[in-house]
């Protein structure tokens, strides 16, 4: 993110704000962003005013030192400072499978391949996790939260959940590149008040700006009710 002070001063202007990192002399990233909320040209004359941006940059950058500049419209370009970019560790192949292997489809973009639980039978009180293995497809376009829900089987209500971008936010959703697998670990404990008898595991994505979550595909191609996977059947004793 960074914030930009303006003044309004006669004349027409532009809409539009351009920003690119330079690095060793190539544009590696760059776009278009909305200069403020309003048309600048809605602005009035001598009017001061503090705007704020956060572009996304392409998640396949790699670590670099590079240039960032911004150019308000047809205006000359301002190198505002110099920035450090770290490229992301990625894995693209596992040692050993996961425990339980499947194949769901999110979207068309990505597949849980499997999972592993630290437990099957467990009693009140008790803290387990719940580790997912997403293989990413193409890019995402939105920033996902990942919901992993401990639901009574009987009646559906929820006793236990973690939501959380994926790794605690260290992978969210838009950084994944194709072929990449993203091993994703998710900490539940059981209210000490539950009863014994069985709940399920389940597992789902949502935006969290509008609550839309994202659609899921079974093995055998069909939309999955609710939009969301259950994993496995927990007995708490």
């Amino acid at each position: 993110p960074f914030s930009l002070g303006w003044e309004r001063t006669m004349g027409a202007t532009g809409d539009l704000l351009n920003w690119e990192l330079w690095c060793n002399g190539q544009i590696l990233d760059g776009g278009d962003l909305a200069l403020g909320p309003s048309s600048p040209n809605e602005w009035p004359s001598g009017h001061r005013y503090i705007t704020h941006y956060a572009p996304r940059t392409d998640p396949q950058l790699t670590t670099n030192e590079c240039e960032f500049q911004v150019r308000p419209g047809d205006a000359e370009a301002v190198t505002l400072g110099t920035v450090q970019v770290k490229g992301r560790e990625r894995i693209f192949s596992l040692e050993h499978p996961p425990q339980n292997l499947m194949d769901i489809q999110v979207l068309d973009r990505a597949r849980l391949i499997g999972f592993e639980v630290s437990g099957a039978a467990m009693q009140p009180g008790d803290t387990f996790t719940v580790t997912l293995y997403w293989e990413a497809q193409a890019p995402v376009d939105l920033d996902y939260t990942v919901f992993v829900h401990l639901a009574s089987k009987a009646d559906g209500q929820v006793y236990a959940q973690s939501d959380m971008v994926p790794q605690g936010g260290a992978a969210p959703t838009t950084s994944w590149v194709a072929g990449q697998i993203i091993q994703d670990t998710y900490t539940l404990t059981i209210p000490g008040t539950v009863e014994e008898g069985e709940y399920v595991l389940s597992v789902g994505l949502y935006d969290v700006g509008t609550g839309t979550r994202a659609t899921l595909y079974g093995e055998d191609g069909a939309m999955l009710e609710g939009n969301m996977v259950l994993l496995a059947e927990i007995k708490v004793k």
